[in-house]
C-alpha cells in the first residue's frame, strides 16, 4: 500500500449507492410542496376562494404520498433520509404561519390602505383587485361600504367599512361581525 492511500478518507460506501434519480424524487417532492404551500400562503392573504385552498390540500395530499414512497424507499434500500426532510419541513413552516394568522394579518396589511380610499367613495375602481384582495363589487349599505369577495348568489362573504357608527348585528339578509377597528366581515344571505 503507498502512503497516499494509507493517509485517504475512506469514501462511505451507502452514499455512492444513492442513485440520482431519487434524490431528483426528493428534490421535485419538494419544489412541488413549496409552490403548493406557497399558493395556499397567497389564497389566504389574498381572501381568495376556498376552493383555490381546498384544491392546493388536494395536490399537497397527492405530493404526501408520493414523499411517503420515496421517503420509505430512501431509508429502506439507500439509508438516507436527509433530503427528504426539506418537504415536511416546508409543510410545518407553512402551517406555523397558518396558525399564526401570519398570511391574513400581511394581506390585511397591505390593502387597508387601499380599500379604505376606495371606502371614501364606495365606487369600486376599474381594476378588479384592490389591494392584494380581488373584489367582485362595491356597495354602499346600512350606512358603511361593502367589498364582496366573490360573486356567490347565496352566503356572499365580503368585508365592510363602517366610519361612523358600528353597523346593527343584522339587517336584512345581512349578518355583521367585528374584524379590526371599524372594519367588519359580513355574510349575505344569512
Amino acid at each position: 500500500m503507498t502512503p497516499d492511500r494509507a493517509n485517504r478518507t475512506p469514501r462511505r460506501v451507502d452514499a455512492q449507492l444513492v442513485p440520482p434519480g431519487w434524490t431528483q424524487h426528493a428534490l421535485a417532492i419538494f419544489v412541488g410542496t413549496a409552490a403548493t404551500c406557497l399558493y395556499f400562503l397567497w389564497n389566504t392573504a389574498a381572501q381568495g376562494p376556498p376552493e383555490g385552498n381546498l384544491t392546493a390540500l388536494l395536490v399537497l395530499l397527492i405530493l404526501i404520498l408520493w414523499w411517503l414512497v420515496t421517503t420509505t424507499i430512501g431509508i429502506v434500500r439507500y439509508r438516507t433520509w436527509l433530503p427528504s426532510l426539506l418537504a415536511p419541513v416546508t409543510v410545518a413552516s407553512s402551517i406555523a404561519l397558518l396558525a399564526h394568522d401570519v398570511p391574513e394579518n400581511l394581506g390585511w396589511s397591505l390593502s387597508r390602505n387601499a380599500l379604505e380610499q376606495v371606502a371614501a367613495t364606495c365606487e369600486k375602481p376599474d381594476d378588479a383587485r384592490i389591494g392584494l384582495y380581488r373584489i367582485h363589487h362595491v356597495v354602499k349599505r346600512d350606512g358603511g361600504c361593502l367589498f364582496y369577495l366573490r360573486a356567490e348568489k347565496i352566503y356572499t362573504p365580503g368585508l365592510a367599512y363602517f366610519p361612523d357608527a358600528p353597523p346593527p348585528r343584522y339587517s336584512g339578509y345581512f349578518s355583521y361581525f367585528p374584524y379590526r377597528d371599524r372594519w367588519y366581515t359580513f355574510q349575505e344571505g344569512t
